[in-house]
């Protein structure tokens, strides 16, 4: 069914509700609750690898400083830490389940699909006096997308986690730094990695967030929304310009942004209801 066609359609459903819309409709909420459970998940991830990595390395960072103070050659050294790390992550990844992984972040899909039904629920029953109940095939591949993407930034934060404390440590030993120095490195290392995934679990939900907002507002001819800026410390300038302008579904702002589309962002909208009533 074209938009057109959807759009004739409830059109016909909101004349036949009893209920009638209201004029004052609340913006979208931008989705706190699965966000930090999302941060929970991701960083349970990575303390997995931290800890792993750490029960590898740590007893040979003494043996590696020790062996290179007793005149052994930078380069035995490094190439020694660096047998460690091959060995370490040859262990990590063996260790990986990667279907297990998916799973796990198909139920943090559906928890931030869950939450955007329920607002869209209420938010179309305000501006409509309905809310249009219709089967939604077309939210599997933005599910599975999500599950995809998320499964590669993970890994890639796992990846980078242990290839920054390779450095350090071959680095460390060769600059000749003490024990305690090279480890205060890493736990500088762990505090960034775990920073980074806060910053995924963020941009991931509001772009899963905006793209669900999206694809349900499209779907019953809602082709234009008002956009509503989230107060945040650094804010983008152009989307402070946005709020409470009108902007279309399909051609974004004028960089071609949807609310939740870039990184950190915690924007939100409001549907134009004008185009059904």
């Amino acid at each position: 069914m074209s938009i057109a066609e959807h759009r004739k359609f409830w059109k016909e459903q909101i004349r036949l509700s009893k209920t009638k819309p209201s004029k004052n409709v609340k913006p979208l909420r931008y989705p706190h609750v699965p966000e930090m459970s999302y941060q929970h998940f991701i960083k349970r991830q990575l303390r997995k690898t931290v800890t792993e990595i750490r029960a590898l390395i740590d007893p040979e960072i003494s043996l590696l400083v020790k062996a290179h103070k007793q005149e052994m050659t930078i380069d035995a050294s490094g190439d020694k830490a660096n047998e460690i790390f091959r060995q370490a992550q040859s262990q990590l990844l063996t260790g990986i389940e990667e279907q297990r992984l998916g799973i796990d972040l198909a139920s943090q899909a559906q928890q931030i699909n869950y939450n955007n039904r329920l607002q869209l629920n209420r938010h179309f029953k305000q501006g409509l006096g309905i809310i249009p109940l219709a089967p939604e095939p077309w939210l599997a591949p933005l599910l599975g997308d999500f599950v995809t993407r998320n499964v590669m930034l993970i890994r890639s934060v796992e990846a980078e986690y242990i290839e920054s404390v390779r450095k350090a440590v071959v680095l460390g030993v060769t600059d000749g730094k003490s024990v305690v120095a090279i480890k205060q490195d890493i736990i500088k290392i762990t505090g960034k990695s775990f920073r980074r995934a806060e910053t995924i679990a963020r941009t991931e939900t509001g772009k899963m967030f905006g793209a669900l907002t999206k694809s349900r507002n499209m779907a019953i001819g809602i082709t234009e929304f008002i956009w509503h800026h989230t107060t945040l410390k650094n804010p983008r300038q152009q989307h402070l310009a946005n709020n409470n302008h009108k902007f279309n579904w399909t051609r974004g702002d004028i960089n071609g942004d949807i609310p939740g589309s870039l990184y950190n962002c915690r924007c939100t909208s409001t549907s134009d209801f004008s185009q059904l009533l």
